[in-house]
C-alpha cells in the first residue's frame, strides 16, 4: 500500500535528487514537457499565435493569429477523436487541419517544419532538474525519459540532449512512435524493458498526477510528483483570466527565467522569485514603454537616470535589439543632491530662496547644510526642522551672509562638472533631451531644465520626461512629462519599486573636475555593502533573465511593437499588486529587510519594512508604513503577534476585495 502515495518534488531546488532512495531504485524515469523543459509561455496554444504571426502568409486568407491558434487546437482536438485510443502525431493534426481549412499539402508541410522549429527555439530547460539528473547517473542510476507528445521523437529527443537533459537520444522515448502513452499507463512497459529494470527499482517524476503519479503506480513503479514547474501565484496573475497572448508569453516568460536557475528556499531564491516574476515584467514594460514613447516623439537618445536608471538601461539595451526601436539608451549620472546645486538660482535673492524652500522642505537644517555644502552652524539649530516660511527667512539671512560668496563658488564649480560631463556624454548636443526616472515628483527634469536654462538661455534643449508616475508636476519651464501609469496605479508603496530598480553602486554626491579637468561623479558609499549583501546584483540578473525570455517568446515578425505594451503593463502590475497586498512571510522578509537610506545623508540606514513587536505595534503600522502588509507579516513577539499580523493582511485583502466588487457593481 505504500506504493499508492507519492513524493512531492521542488526540482528547482538543488539537492531535490536526495529525496529519492538511491539504494531502493536504479532507474529514474522521467517526464519531458513541464517538467526537464518548460515553453515561455503560460498557455502551451500560445505557440501556435506566435507560428501564426512569423508565418502569415502561409495562413488562409484573412485568418488572425488568434483564429489559427482556434484551428490548431480544433484540429488536434479532431485527430484525437480519430485516432483514439492511440497516441497522435503532428502529422495527423496537420491532415486534421488541411481538411478544415483546405490547404494544400506542400503548405501544411511548411507550417508544420515551422511548428517544430518554432518548438525547438523556445524550449529551456528546468536547471534544477538537468542538475539532479546529473547526480543522479554519477551516483550509478540510470535516467530514461518518457513523453506524451505529437512531436516526431527525434525532436524531443534532441532537444532533451540539447539541454543537457542526456547525452544518449536513445534514452528518449515518444508516445508519437508507437501510439501508446503514459496517459494510459502503457509507455511505462516498453521504457521498463528496454532499460532491463524492473518496476519496483524504477522511480517516476513528472508534473502530471495522472499520468505520472497514479499510472506509474499503477505499473508497480514508485512516482514523484514535481510541484514548482507549474505557473507561480506572480505567473498566473501576469497570466490574467484568458491568457491573451502578450499576457501568456510575459507570465511564461517569468516561468522560464525562474527555473533557469536552482535555489534552496531562502532569501535568494525569493529575491530571484520576484525578479523574474514582478520586477521583471514590471520594469520591462514600463522600459519598452518609453522607447517606444521617445521613438514616436523623434528622439533619437533617450537619458535613463541614476541610480533607478541602472537595470533599466541594461534591459534597453536588450530591447532596441529585440524590436528595432531607433533609440540609443544612455545612463546618466544623476540624483537630486548632485543636480539641486548646479541648479541653484544664486544671483537673485527670490530665485535662491524658493531653490532652498524647494529643497528645505520635510528636512533638517543638518541636511539642508549638507545638500547646499556648508557647514550646519551656518543655518542654525542643526536637528531642527524648518517650515516653508523658516526657510524663507534663513534663506534672506543667508543671502547676506558671508556663506552665501563660498555658497556661489560652490555652485558655480558643481555646475561647471555638470556641464562638462553632459557635454562629454553629448546631451548638450541635441536640440531636445528625453530623460526616463522611475518618478514621483519631476525634480531632477527641473534642475536639468534649470541648469541647461542658464548655460544656453533660448537655445537650451528642450527636456521630455518619461516616468513610471507623478504625484506631482515639476515646474513649469522643466518641460513636457509622460507617465507609464495613472496616479490611481501608483498608490501602490513605490518604495518597492525603487527596489527594483535599485543600483549596484553608490547614490551620485555630485559631479566634480579631476586635475585634468576630466568630470566624474562623486558615488556615496554608505549603502553600498548593505545593498550588495542584500543581493540588488542577482535581482538585476533575474529581471535581465526576464527580458531575454520575453524577447524570445515573441514573434519575430508581424506583430507591432505597440501592441505589446498595454498588457505587458497589466500582467506587471497584477503581479506588482500581489506582492504589495499580499506578500507571503519569505517575500515580506526579502524585501522588507532591504536597507533604505532614511535621511539624504545615507548617515542612516533603515528596513522598508521593519518587524513590529507585539500587537499594539502591528497595529500602529496601519497608520503610518508605507508597507504595512510586509511589516504585519514579519511580525515579532510570538505567535499571538505573527498570527495577528497575517490575519491583519487577509482581512484588509478581503475588504479591498469587497469594496472592488462593489465599485464594479455600482458603475
Amino acid at each position: 500500500m505504500a506504493r499508492l502515495s507519492a513524493l512531492r518534488l521542488a526540482v528547482t531546488a538543488p539537492g531535490w535528487i536526495g529525496g529519492i532512495d538511491r539504494a531502493r531504485y536504479d532507474l529514474l524515469s522521467c517526464d519531458v514537457f513541464d517538467t526537464l523543459l518548460v515553453r515561455p509561455y503560460a498557455e502551451p496554444a500560445s505557440l501556435f499565435e506566435t507560428l501564426a504571426y512569423e508565418q502569415v502568409a502561409l495562413l488562409p486568407a484573412s485568418m488572425s493569429p488568434a483564429q489559427w491558434r482556434a484551428a490548431r487546437i480544433a484540429a488536434e482536438r479532431a485527430a484525437r477523436l480519430r485516432h483514439r485510443p492511440a497516441e497522435i502525431t503532428l502529422a495527423q493534426i496537420y491532415a486534421c487541419l488541411g481538411e478544415a481549412l483546405a490547404l494544400p499539402a506542400p503548405v501544411l508541410a511548411e507550417l508544420a517544419d515551422a511548428e517544430i522549429a518554432l518548438e525547438q527555439r523556445c524550449l529551456a530547460p528546468v536547471a534544477g532538474m538537468v542538475e539532479g539528473l546529473a547526480a543522479w547517473r554519477k551516483s550509478g542510476g540510470a535516467v530514461r525519459f518518457v513523453s506524451d507528445m505529437y512531436l516526431p521523437s527525434a525532436v524531443v529527443a534532441g532537444a532533451v540532449v540539447e539541454h543537457g537533459g542526456t547525452a544518449d537520444a536513445a534514452q528518449v522515448i515518444v508516445s508519437s512512435d508507437s501510439g501508446l502513452s503514459k496517459h494510459t499507463g502503457s509507455l511505462f512497459a516498453p521504457m521498463l524493458s528496454a532499460a532491463n529494470c524492473p518496476a519496483a527499482r524504477a522511480f517516476h517524476i513528472g508534473d502530471s498526477p495522472h499520468a505520472d503519479v497514479a499510472m506509474p503506480l499503477a505499473q508497480g513503479m514508485a512516482a514523484g510528483l514535481v510541484s514548482d514547474t507549474g505557473l507561480t501565484r506572480f505567473e498566473r496573475l501576469a497570466a490574467g483570466p484568458d491568457a491573451s497572448f502578450i499576457r501568456s508569453a510575459s507570465a511564461g516568460s517569468s516561468r522560464a527565467a525562474r527555473v533557469s536557475r536552482s535555489f534552496d528556499a531562502g532569501h535568494e531564491a525569493t529575491v530571484w522569485q520576484v525578479g523574474t516574476g514582478v520586477a521583471g515584467p514590471l520594469v520591462t514594460g514600463f522600459v519598452l514603454w518609453a522607447l517606444l514613447e521617445a521613438e514616436a516623439q523623434g528622439l533619437k537618445t533617450l537619458w535613463f537616470l541614476a541610480r533607478d536608471g541602472e537595470v533599466m538601461t541594461a534591459l534597453a539595451q536588450r530591447l532596441v535589439q529585440r524590436f528595432g526601436i531607433a533609440v540609443e539608451p544612455r545612463y546618466l549620472y544623476a540624483s537630486r543632491q548632485a543636480l539641486f546645486l548646479p541648479s541653484l538660482d544664486t544671483e537673485t535673492p527670490q530665485g535662491f530662496a524658493d531653490g532652498v524652500v524647494q529643497m528645505g522642505q520635510g528636512r533638517s537644517i543638518a541636511q539642508l547644510a549638507w545638500s547646499l555644502e556648508l557647514e550646519p552652524e551656518a543655518l542654525g539649530d542643526a536637528a531642527h526642522c524648518p517650515t516653508p516660511p523658516e526657510l524663507r527667512e534663513l534663506a534672506a539671512r543667508l543671502w547676506h551672509s558671508p556663506a552665501m560668496e563660498q555658497l556661489r563658488e560652490t555652485a558655480a564649480n558643481r555646475r561647471a562638472a555638470t556641464l562638462a560631463y553632459w557635454r562629454d556624454e553629448g546631451l548638450t548636443s541635441e536640440g531636445r533631451v528625453g530623460i526616463v526616472d522611475v518618478g514621483w515628483t519631476g525634480n531632477l527634469q527641473t534642475f536639468m531644465a534649470r541648469i541647461l536654462a542658464r548655460e544656453f538661455g533660448a537655445s537650451a534643449p528642450a527636456i521630455s520626461g518619461y516616468y513610471f508616475g507623478l504625484r506631482q508636476q515639476p515646474a513649469a519651464d522643466a518641460g513636457p512629462t509622460h507617465t507609464y501609469c495613472t496616479p490611481a496605479q501608483i498608490r501602490l508603496p513605490t518604495d518597492l519599486l525603487e527596489i527594483f530598480c535599485a543600483a549596484t553602486h553608490g547614490s551620485v554626491r555630485a559631479m566634480e573636475l579631476d586635475a585634468a579637468g576630466t568630470p566624474a561623479p562623486v558615488l556615496m558609499t554608505e549603502d553600498a555593502a548593505a545593498i550588495a549583501q542584500w543581493g540588488v546584483a542577482l535581482q538585476q540578473e533575474a529581471m535581465l533573465a526576464f527580458c531575454e525570455k520575453f524577447c524570445g517568446a515573441l514573434p519575430r515578425s508581424g506583430l507591432a511593437n505597440a501592441a505589446l505594451v498595454a498588457p505587458l503593463r497589466a500582467a506587471g502590475l497584477a503581479a506588482f499588486e500581489a506582492l504589495c497586498f499580499r506578500p507571503t512571510v519569505a517575500e515580506a522578509q526579502a524585501y522588507g529587510s532591504f536597507q533604505f537610506s532614511a535621511d539624504p545623508m545615507h548617515s542612516r540606514l533603515a528596513p522598508l519594512a521593519p518587524p513590529p513587536r507585539g500587537l499594539s505595534a502591528t497595529l500602529a503600522l496601519l497608520r503610518g508604513s508605507q508597507w504595512w502588509q510586509g511589516s504585519a507579516m514579519r511580525a515579532q513577539g510570538g505567535w499571538p503577534a505573527r498570527m495577528f499580523g497575517q490575519a491583519l493582511v487577509v482581512a484588509a485583502n478581503a475588504s479591498r476585495s469587497i469594496r472592488r466588487r462593489l465599485a464594479a457593481t455600482s458603475a
